[in-house]
């Protein structure tokens, strides 16, 4: 938490601001060519997108079997 960037714009943020459950996955500084002209496939670290693909699922997997219980963060 210490690290989530503090000005939004992930395309999440419309929905948590209506308080609408959401799921979202960033890395950090690990993808030089986002948003730019060379943000191309082959431009993305595989085992990094397989990693965050994988924890994905998983994360979602263990949320729709009820398998989570949310924490509270500590402010």
């Amino acid at each position: 938490l210490e690290r989530t960037w503090k000005t939004g714009g992930a395309d999440a943020e419309a929905f948590f601001k209506k308080e609408i459950p959401t799921l979202y996955f960033v890395t950090y500084y690990s993808y030089a060519n986002l948003h730019l002209p060379s943000d191309k496939p082959e431009t993305l670290n595989p085992q990094l997108f397989e990693d965050i693909c994988r924890l994905a699922y998983m994360t979602t997997y263990t949320i729709s079997m009820g398998e989570y219980t949310r924490e509270t963060v500590l402010k």
